[in-house]
C-alpha cells in the first residue's frame, strides 16, 4: 500500500520515488505514516490544482498540465532532492512561504 502511495506522487520522479522506498524499510511506523499523509495530500492538492486549471483550459489533457506544473516547479523539487535531512518535504508549509 505505501508503495502504491509513493508510485502515484505527481512531483516524485522514479530515482526520488525508488530512494524513498528504500528509506522506508528501516524507519519507524510514524515516519512512514507522516510520508504517506504528505503524498497523499500533495495528490490532492495537485489533483485539485490540474482539474481547476483544466476547467479553464479548454482541450488541455490532465497528463500536459502535469508536465507544465512540474516543469515550472522542477528547481524546487531538484532542491528537494538533495536535501539529505530525514525530514520530509513539508508541501503546506512550503506552499505558506510562497
Amino acid at each position: 500500500m505505501v508503495i502504491d502511495i509513493i508510485n502515484k506522487s505527481f512531483l516524485l520522479d522514479e530515482s526520488q520515488k525508488i530512494y524513498l522506498i528504500e528509506k522506508l524499510k528501516t524507519a519507524d511506523e510514524l515516519y512512514i505514516q507522516s510520508v504517506v499523509w504528505i503524498i497523499e495530500k500533495e495528490n490532492e492538492f495537485i489533483l485539485s490544482l490540474l482539474k481547476k486549471y483544466k476547467e479553464y483550459s479548454n482541450n488541455i489533457s490532465i497528463w500536459q498540465l502535469k508536465w507544465e506544473l512540474i516543469t515550472k516547479n522542477f528547481e524546487k523539487i531538484r532542491n528537494l532532492e538533495k536535501q539529505e535531512e530525514d525530514d520530509f518535504f513539508d508541501i503546506d508549509k512550503e506552499l505558506e512561504i510562497n
